[in-house]
Parts: structure tokens; sequence; C-alpha cells
């Protein structure tokens, strides 16, 4: 009688402290009002039953998951909406209570139901095991799950948890055998191995964000972190190695060696590739390095050197396999395709890429809400082109049509410019005279907006301004008279390259 009692004592005691834990988080750790809403519909529909399942109680309907079911059905979230559904717990000032507790229970959820979502997460788990068993005296167990912590944690070269794993070692060696030194010895010399991987990343960071500061943002003076050496210490890890290879990378591309800067992404891709589970574990380096390796061949004119190297890494990726859904993943696979698609585009004969031209169309509308805003921006300007060529002017106004009405958004990118301009050419072609007028002057005010206009962008503007002003008749002789001055036979072209690989106007007056 008396145990269970002290059972019931227990449990209660253990109710009160999460409540008085919630209770110090909502008053001194204050949720914003939104930021639960937004949790509830992050959530995956797996993630979602995961938590229904672990959480719904039969016979009875709980206020947490109350919550989390409104919260879940509302597109658009209403804070009085929401006190309208609890009026009584408004009332005893409780409904911050029930949003913190039902915060805390979906990240119980995601937690278990990710509980593998990465080596380090595993070893994570491996190591609260390894604690749980020792404080039950279970010396066996525990020293059996920190053989899996530290063997993960070495092939995966995690640093923190390797130092853990040996504060640990150390601990179960001083329980079971307290005088064993040089047990002890060898114990803190592996501590100190991954002590000094641990730092060899550190100043590897170092270089890279000191690297990116003066030749990223081109500021005048840099000062040296204190004790930084000129160049970096051999990297010991991968992690190293990415930092190491990507720094001379970008050092080499903004001193104008362009040999060495490709050389140094090549290296680092074999490096990679010879990785395949840790690739695998975090493709996201290995993607990344891909998408510069290929805007950089892009960008020289080398197009079909840069597809051979995405078909290479696509038959790499297919074979290792990418289980990852996240959106930073997601973000380097839509600039791959992105890249791929300014290749095919500029193409002399792009008719022959209409299969990808579709398939990219339909991958882009069905997943268009994940897509990065600067990616999608380029997606709906390329698709938009490609249509513009092939002369079905009306599926181009449509690709145009939503960045053009939500221009406040747009405005302040690159690519924007050229998607006003190319609307300006389809409606020219259309001869749409009236429509062309307006979009001519809230194409002028867009630049405005956003820079002094450039001598062809003015001659541009002009010549639509006047097509607009001007019988049918006269129009042939605008365009010959806009192709002299943009492309003039005796001197160098008005248009600037770069300009012109994003918008060939010399194919389009030819």
């Amino acid at each position: 009688m008396m145990q269970k009692c002290r059972r019931e004592k227990s449990e209660k005691q253990k109710v009160f402290n999460k409540r008085r834990f919630l209770f110090l988080q909502s008053h001194f750790f204050p949720m914003k009002k939104n930021d639960l809403y937004d949790l509830v519909h992050s959530l995956t529909k797996s993630e979602k039953r995961h938590f229904q399942l672990k959480n719904r109680r039969q016979g009875e309907t709980v206020d947490y998951f109350r919550l989390f079911e409104i919260l879940d059905k509302i597109e658009v979230f209403d804070e009085k909406k929401l006190k309208n559904v609890f009026p009584e717990q408004v009332n005893a000032g409780q409904l911050h209570v029930t949003k913190n507790y039902l915060r805390e229970k979906i990240l119980e959820s995601l937690r278990q139901f990710h509980s593998q979502i990465s080596r380090d997460a595993l070893v994570k788990d491996f190591l609260k095991n390894v604690e749980i068993f020792f404080y039950k005296e279970l010396y066996t167990q525990a020293s059996d799950e920190l053989a899996r912590a530290e063997k993960l944690a070495a092939e995966y070269e995690l640093h923190t948890a390797q130092i853990e794993v040996s504060r640990w070692k150390r601990r179960l060696e001083q329980t079971l055998h307290p005088h064993r030194y040089d047990r002890f010895a060898e114990i803190l010399e592996e501590q100190r191995r991954a002590t000094d991987a641990l730092q060899n990343n550190l100043e590897h960071w170092q270089h890279i964000v000191h690297t990116s500061q003066r030749f990223m943002q081109y500021a005048a003076v840099i000062p040296k972190p204190e004790g930084l050496p000129s160049e970096p210490p051999p990297a010991q890890s991968l992690e190293s190695n990415i930092l190491y290879f990507n720094s001379l990378y970008i050092k080499n591309l903004r001193e104008g060696n362009p040999e060495q800067a490709e050389n140094a992404l090549q290296k680092l891709l074999k490096i990679l590739e010879a990785q395949p589970a840790r690739v695998k574990e975090d493709p996201g380096s290995c993607l990344t390095t891909v998408g510069n390796l290929a805007a950089f061949r892009t960008f020289r004119g080398e197009g079909e050197a840069a597809l051979e190297l995405l078909r290479s890494s696509r038959l790499f990726w297919e074979k290792i396999g990418i289980p990852d859904r996240r959106r930073p993943v997601l973000k380097q696979l839509v600039r791959l395709l992105n890249i791929e698609l300014e290749i095919y585009r500029t193409a002399e004969n792009p008719a022959q890429f209409e299969d990808f031209f579709r398939e990219t169309g339909e991958f882009v509308k069905k997943v268009a809400p994940k897509i990065p805003d600067d990616y999608l921006l380029s997606f709906h300007f390329q698709l938009a082109w490609v249509c513009f060529l092939k002369r079905d002017f009306d599926l181009a106004l449509d690709w145009l049509s939503e960045p053009l009405n939500e221009s406040r958004k747009h405005a302040g990118q690159p690519v924007f410019r050229y998607l006003l301009l190319l609307n300006l050419m389809v409606h020219c072609e259309l001869r749409n005279v009236f429509v062309l007028r307006y979009f001519v002057e809230n194409a002028r005010r867009q630049f405005k907006k956003s820079g002094e206009l450039a001598a062809w962008e003015q001659e541009l503007l002009a010549f639509f301004t006047k097509t607009g002003q001007s019988a049918e008749g006269d129009w042939k002789g605008l365009r010959r008279d806009l192709q002299q001055r943009l492309f003039p036979e005796t001197a160098p072209s008005l248009v600037p390259e770069e300009v012109l690989r994003m918008l060939d106007f010399r194919r389009w007056l030819c």
C-alpha cells in the first residue's frame, strides 16, 4: 500500500514538474503567436499520423489534441478565433500552457519519429542509453552500447561525439577498474586526438569565413583572427577537406585563376565520391560542389562538359540513393535542374529538348511552394524564353504573368529585369499595341527603382515605345534600326555578352 502511495506521489510530482516547466517557459520564453501554427503546418502526412497515433486517447479528447486538430485545419492563423474555441482556458489564463504542452508533445513525437534522421542523432541515442545503463549499474550493457556509439562516431568523424564517448569510457573504467592507469592514459590519448580533429575543423572554418569576407564581400581590409596562420593546417577529416577546397575555390576565382578554381572543385568532388556512405548521410556538400562546378563550366561556355558532369553525378546519386527530402537538399537539386535548363534553352536547336522542357515545367508547377523564390523566378523566365523561341506566345505569357503580378516581391532580383523585357518582346510579337504602351512605362518605372538604365536598355525601351506609337507597316524598319544600334557593324556590340546569354536579342531580331 505504501509503495503504491509512493508511486502515485512520484507520478504527481512528475506532472507538477512538467507543468512548472511549461509555466516558466510560457511566461519567460513565450512563443510567438503563430509559431505553434507554423510548427503544425510544417509536419508531413507521416509525421502527423505518427503524432495522432501516439497521442489520441479513446473515449476522451484532451485539450492539447483538440488544439492540434484545430490548428491543422485552419488555413490562416487567427488568434481571436482560437480563443473563442477555448473560452474557459482564456478566462483562466491557461491557453498558453496548453499551447506549450502541445508544442512539447509534437517535438517529442518528432524526436521519436526521426530517431534515425542522421548518424549524429543515432550516436546521441546510444549515449543516452549508456547513461541509463550506467546509473542502473548494468555496466556490460553500457559498454556494449558505448561500443556501438564509438564505431559510428569514428566512421562518420563525429568529433564531439568521440569526445563524449571517451568521457564515458573513462567513467566506466574508473568504476570497474579504478587502478588501471595505463588504460586511462589510452583513453585520454583518444580524447586528445578527437579534440585535435575538432580544433582542425575550427581552424578550417576560420579560414573559409575569412576568405569569404575578403573575396565575396569585397571588403577593403578584413583583419585576420588572432593566431590564424596564412594557410590552414592539413585537413584531418572530410569536413575539413570540404572547407579547405571550397576556400581554395573562392580564393582562386576572385584572384582570376579559373583553372586553379576548377581544379579545387574537381579534387573535392573526387574525395566526396570516394566516400558514398558519407555523401548519402549528408548529400548537401556533394550537391553544392557539383552545382558550383557545373555553373562554372556553363559560365565559361562549356555547356557539354557541364552536362556530362550532371549526367555522371546523377548516376552516382541513383546508385547510392538520396533519401533526404529536406528543403536545403531540394534547393540544391533545383539549382542543378536550373543549370541544365539554362544549357538546353541556349542551344542552337532547343526544339530537340522539348520533352525535357515539358517535364521541367510540370515539375516546377508541382513543387513551386517549396522552391526558393530566386530559383522559381529563374524557372519562370527560362521556360517563358523557351516558349518564346518556339513562338508559343500564349504559354510564354502564362509563365510570365505570375512573377509580373508580384513585381514588388521580385523587383530587386536581376532576373526580373530580363523578365520585364521578355514580356515586352512577347507583346510586340503579338501586336498588342495598347498593352505594349502600358508595359513599357511599367518596365521603365521598375528599372529606375533598381538602378540606372544601361545604354542597351534605353535603346530597347525607345524601340518598344516607338512600336506602340507607329503603324504596323513601319515596324520592320524600326527592328532594322534597333539591330544596327545594338549590334553595329563597325563597333563593338552595345549589349554585353552576359546579357546575351540571358536574352539573345540578336537571335530575336535576325
